[in-house]
């Protein structure tokens, strides 16, 4: 599945959910199309890169 966010193209790999007794929260994975750069993305629409700190 493509993902377009900020104008890049980004290809979903793996998505799963987690909870604790309050909250159910959703992550997924992924990849930026055209520099490889990895991703994980939140529910509440953050992105934080795995591969730059």
């Amino acid at each position: 599945m493509t993902i377009e966010a900020n104008g890049t193209q980004f290809i979903r790999f793996y998505k799963f959910m987690a909870s604790n007794e309050n909250v159910t929260y959703e992550y997924q994975y992924l990849v930026n199309k055209y520099t490889g750069e990895l991703f994980t993305y939140y529910s509440d629409g953050t992105m934080h890169s795995l591969i730059k700190q």
